[in-house]
């Protein structure tokens, strides 16, 4: 049904084989997708589409040569989007820009259209165009909101191919900030773009994810909890204990992606195998240059187990933060659970 729906708006559609819903039964309602397998599908689709340019131009050197953009579905472009895109980042008259993040503008909905249930698909088409002209007034006439999140992503397949990002998903944190930390780790002309008019927007601001917390949630579907703790702390932006189940069970991800190598020489998981040296060189030649965490990150990977809670470049691992962490987290934690140490 929902590739009918998507057929006319897009070039390719593919069903993905794995999603939340099928690999962790007991956790999630919802069907969400895994980010990796997104980037995947993109990929090939991209791979494909400049393979085939590149033999009708006997080019068989830019078959590789693409950039790809991951941006969630309820994010809309401006007119204008593109052609800013390329001109001022990717293809400047300067270095360009391998790596991107771009935050979206949050626009007022205005005035909400009425549909019927069981519209057909023209009559919400017209009612979305009826929403993008309210959003267009907006944007053009600077009335939009600021927003820090992060929700689109930009970047080069070379830059695409150094990292890989598990079994973390998307709809819930904290996914989006740790595609952008690892894109900003690996490739040194990473940029952040903020809110603009020639960028993304988004109509309101429901923050849906914010509003799906727990009381408790048993910890013996996630496993012991010294090991979730531990993995928790080694997912750089997981300030606070997760809420939900859903968002602990992606931080439980993330610290798998992102906790200190414990062979040395080697690299976190979000690294993809080859790139360890890339991974190396971006903290020796760039430490204390690229800002808040990072200032901080190569010391807190040396810390291990006092990896994080780490704030605008401060790493908090003190005894008391740490124990503040614990008990918060153990307070959520249902079910049976040995208790944390320390």
């Amino acid at each position: 049904v929902l590739s009918g729906v998507l057929s006319p708006y897009c070039d390719r559609i593919v069903n993905l084989a794995r999603n939340t819903a099928l690999e962790y039964p007991d956790l999630h309602p919802k069907t969400l997708p895994f980010v990796q397998d997104l980037i995947d599908a993109g990929a090939n689709v991209a791979r494909e589409m400049v393979t085939t340019t590149a033999a009708s131009n006997n080019d068989a050197e830019s078959a590789d040569d693409y950039y790809l953009m991951l941006t969630n579905s309820d994010i809309c472009l401006t007119e204008h989007f593109y052609t800013s895109l390329n001109e001022k980042f990717l293809f400047s008259t300067s270095k360009g820009n391998k790596a991107l993040t771009i935050n979206r503008m949050t626009i007022p909905i205005v005035q909400l259209p009425d549909i019927e249930d069981g519209a057909s698909v023209e009559v919400v088409h017209d009612a979305a165009m009826e929403l993008l002209d309210q959003a267009k007034t907006v944007y053009n006439g600077y009335k939009y909101k600021y927003h820090p999140g992060m929700d689109c992503f930009v970047a080069h397949s070379s830059v695409w191919d150094m990292v890989q990002f598990g079994d973390m998903f998307l709809g819930f944190p904290p996914f989006d900030w740790h595609i952008q930390l690892a894109l900003q780790i690996m490739e040194p002309t990473y940029k952040e773009i903020v809110s603009n008019s020639a960028g993304t927007f988004h109509l309101g601001d429901e923050r849906s994810w914010a509003h799906h917390s727990e009381r408790m949630f048993p910890s013996d579907l996630f496993g012991p909890t010294e090991v979730i703790f531990e993995l928790l702390e080694s997912c750089p932006r997981m300030f606070n204990p997760p809420i939900d189940r859903n968002t602990l069970q992606n931080g439980i991800k993330c610290g798998e992606l992102f906790r200190p190598p414990i062979e040395p020489d080697t690299a976190p998981g979000f690294v993809r195998p080859g790139y360890e040296d890339v991974y190396e060189e971006a903290f020796l030649s760039r430490r204390g240059k690229v800002g808040d965490y990072h200032k901080v990150f190569p010391a807190c990977l040396q810390k291990s187990r006092t990896l994080l809670p780490c704030r605008r470049g401060v790493p908090h691992f003190l005894q008391n933060p740490r124990r503040r962490y614990k008990e918060q987290l153990l307070a959520r934690l249902g079910g049976t659970h040995r208790a944390l140490r320390g």
